[in-house]
């Protein structure tokens, strides 16, 4: 990032992986994570990164059902641990502060989404204030889960699970001039350019899949 002079790093969920939802190893962990990160820090970079599932359920690794294991204070171990010259910008919507946010560089447009305040769906209308009061060529908006399904996770597990408020979310997109999403969930590379299904196509818009941490190898599910 550093050789890349970069002015920002942006991150698409999933910094760690709290085993069972022990919450003290969930801040261990995540401490970890922006320690990692501090040379950016130090040299300026906007380190600017989105909670994943994991940074809000646990798992137990020896059963294979996978069941969710809710991790005790998560949301206030992000806010102790991305606080004073780590936090994130403070303008998101009223209960979303340090979670969702915007950062306007000259051209460039940025929107971090949380999706798990509300689980599988964003706060539309202040995605929408946003886009309307800060205008751009470039809009680079990201979240942690794929609008439309990339991989190994079913529409259940990503914004599809809310087709209807993915819907409007991907138009605001369009309607403000952004056409590209990043995202996580799935530990891949992944590029899906998504076209209206009918009539005309309207502007193509790109989903890029770039999960952010290693997995095990897994078999991806038929769209």
């Amino acid at each position: 990032v550093l050789r890349e002079k970069a002015e920002m790093l942006l991150w698409t969920g999933d910094l760690v992986n709290a085993l069972r939802g022990d919450s003290t190893t969930f801040e261990r962990e995540l401490t970890a994570w922006r320690d990692a990160m501090k040379s950016l820090y130090d040299h300026g970079v906007l380190v600017l990164p989105v909670r994943g599932n994991h940074e809000f359920v646990g798992y137990d690794p020896n059963d294979s059902n996978h069941p969710e294991i809710t991790i005790p204070r998560a949301e206030d171990i992000w806010n102790k641990v991305f606080s004073d010259r780590y936090a994130l910008p403070t303008n998101g919507p009223d209960g979303e502060k340090n979670l969702s946010f915007y950062c306007v560089r000259n051209s460039v447009l940025i929107i971090g989404l949380d999706q798990y305040k509300n689980r599988h769906s964003v706060n539309q209308p202040w995605l929408d204030q946003v886009l309307k009061d800060n205008k751009r060529p470039f809009i680079f908006v990201y979240g942690h889960e794929p609008a439309f399904m990339a991989g190994n996770h079913k529409d259940e597990d990503v914004l599809a699970a809310e087709p209807s408020k993915r819907n409007v979310m991907w138009k605001s997109l369009i309607g403000a001039g952004a056409r590209v999403y990043f995202c996580g969930h799935d530990h891949f590379y992944d590029h899906m350019k998504v076209v209206h299904a009918n009539g005309d196509p309207g502007p193509e818009m790109h989903q890029f899949t770039a999960g952010t941490a290693g997995a095990p190898f897994y078999t991806g599910g038929p769209y």
